[in-house]
């Protein structure tokens, strides 16, 4: 077998005892230098790739030197001439890169070929490190994969696309809303939550799709991204797909999907940006990047105007950001003039290949400029904002700190009598000992992306809730601002055997919107929680925020939150 034909091998081969064979281009690297081949074998402008069938690539992370696979399909009708567009496929809740590529059943993997054949677009399905919600090292992977195949192919930048599935299409959204000016258009299906950004999709068009048989609370809340988008004058398509329900529609959207992307252009180098941040790490947008919060734990925005080589800049929240000015299509021969929230800076001429510093101390903006230190698409772990002396978690045998620690997260940033953090579906990792990072703040919750809610209670209604969620496990509900102890072996109503509240006295309680919307909560006949207020904090941004605050994780009065009759 010749160095092109060895490396053309098909992703797959035969099924053996059920199961697929994949062949990384790694291993077929290494097995050139075996054979005595040039390792230099995929070529130019990826002349040296097979087209026609899934090709299975991988890379090495620098998070963990692991090799992370991805599956790649390129039609035959990809233009010889000119750089591909690329569709970023995310899949679903336990799928992995072959998913979208491999399925015959779910997702119809003749129709998705068809749809790139069709529209001449290649298709990249990362791996995303299994049921990540495609956050933290899961956006990590994405963006590793994307770059690891632009060094294989000619990947035209301006038209790389975004789409995904139910916790792909989720992930589609939370991706692309912060990670603006880098996907020319977005398209999930099932891609829930995430509304309170919806000012950063300026320049990225959305395409959602849903079945009309999907749950509620997921139809809600891609209506109000979708409404808030259309407020704001963006484009955007919102589908209901009549008679489908969860993923039904999908083989049929693939074309549609392709067809929209296929006239989307990446706007590079935008007049004005609108970007809203829970968190420090997802602030880059295009020629701006907040780097800090006044308050942290809620949302930071900035509205930048450009005309010429003058700024006019509105804050929101924000101790420190940058600009960069080689990004900004600015004059570098004439000095720059900038205006934060009516306040003159000169920055002077120097600027190009630099970033300018903008920091606010006591009500007053400083201006420096520094070199340039551009931000990287998907870091992960890379700055920290607190420690933790201990390992902490949400289940195990004996440690549930994680959970209490939450509890206390959503009860400050609130402002709540009482806070519930639920546990129910629970997908996330806990957090180790030292530094705590971003990523680790919004690992730890998964699946529990969602604004906070409030909402006036008696002590007796809480504690009838209670009751109604308790188990020998310790229940999914994990209290801050209370006490209570309990008996898994009573009959249900008579569970809470003690606790600290006052039944008469109404209290203010903070949870999660999806918990109440979804039913995560049972809540007894007689009982509503359908008067809530919601918040504009979100849950992964208030740990952020109380994270910050402490310094060092702790959570006071562990002993006494929860205890079960007999320990």
């Amino acid at each position: 077998m010749d160095r092109q034909a060895f490396l053309q091998t098909p992703a797959c081969s035969m099924p053996q005892n059920g199961l697929i064979v994949e062949i990384s281009v790694r291993l077929r690297e290494l097995a050139c230098v075996f054979l005595g081949l040039t390792v230099s074998c995929l070529g130019s402008a990826g002349a040296d790739l097979k087209r026609g069938e899934p090709l299975a690539f991988s890379y090495q992370s620098e998070v963990d030197g692991t090799l992370q696979p991805y599956m790649v399909y390129l039609p035959k009708s990809l233009p010889e001439d000119k750089p591909w567009p690329l569709v970023v496929a995310l899949h679903g809740t336990s799928g992995s890169h072959q998913t979208f590529l491999m399925s015959t059943k779910k997702y119809d993997k003749a129709k998705l070929m068809k749809a790139a054949e069709k529209h001449r677009m290649a298709i990249l399905c990362p791996e995303g490190r299994g049921n990540t919600e495609w956050w933290g090292i899961g956006e990590n992977d994405v963006f590793r994969a994307i770059g690891d195949f632009q060094k294989r192919a000619p990947i035209d930048k301006n038209r790389i696309y975004l789409t995904g599935h139910s916790m792909g299409g989720g992930g589609t959204t939370y991706i692309a809303l912060r990670n603006p000016g880098f996907f020319a258009a977005a398209a999930p299906m099932v891609g829930t939550l995430h509304f309170d950004l919806a000012e950063n999709a300026r320049y990225t068009p959305f395409y959602f799709l849903v079945g009309s048989r999907e749950i509620g609370p997921r139809k809600l809340f891609i209506k109000r991204l979708a409404d808030k988008m259309e407020a704001l004058g963006y484009e955007r398509i919102h589908e209901i797909v009549p008679g489908a329900d969860h993923r039904s529609f999908v083989p049929d959207a693939w074309d549609r999907v392709f067809a929209w992307f296929s006239d989307k252009r990446l706007v590079r180098q935008p007049d004005r940006i609108t970007h809203a941040a829970e968190i420090p790490k997802h602030g880059w947008a295009y020629w701006v990047k907040i780097d800090a919060m006044e308050r942290p734990g809620t949302i930071a925005r900035i509205d930048a105007r450009r005309d010429g080589n003058e700024f006019r800049i509105t804050s929101e929240n924000i101790a420190v950001f940058r600009v960069f000015p080689d990004h900004a299509a600015i004059d570098p021969h004439q000095p720059l003039v900038v205006h934060i929230n009516g306040n003159r800076l000169d920055p002077g001429k120097e600027v190009s290949g630099k970033e300018i510093v903008f920091e606010q101390m006591a009500d007053q903006w400083s201006v420096r400029t520094a070199p340039l230190n551009e931000p990287k698409r998907g870091n992960y772990r890379y700055a920290a904002v607190a420690r933790a002396e201990q390992a902490m978690t949400v289940k195990s045998s004996t440690d549930y700190s994680l959970a209490f620690w939450a509890a206390d997260a959503l009860r400050a940033a609130s402002g709540a009598d009482i806070a519930f953090q639920l546990t129910a579906h629970y997908r996330g990792v806990g957090i180790q000992p030292g530094e705590v990072t971003e990523d680790d703040l919004i690992q730890c919750i998964r699946p529990f992306l969602q604004p906070l809610c409030t909402v006036s209670l008696s002590g007796r209604q809480i504690v009838k809730i209670l009751d109604g969620n308790v188990s020998q496990r310790w229940g999914a509900i994990f209290v801050s601002g209370m006490s209570y102890r309990f008996d898994p072996q009573a009959p249900a109503g008579k569970q809470i055997v003690e606790h600290s509240l006052d039944p008469d006295r109404k209290y203010s309680l903070c949870l999660g919107e999806n918990d109440i919307l979804r039913k995560s909560v049972r809540v007894p006949k007689g009982i509503s929680l359908s008067k809530y207020q919601r918040t504009s904090i979100w849950n992964h941004a208030a740990y952020y925020g109380h994270a910050v605050r402490q310094g060092t994780l702790r959570v006071d009065h562990l002993d006494r939150r929860q205890k079960v009759v007999g320990n």
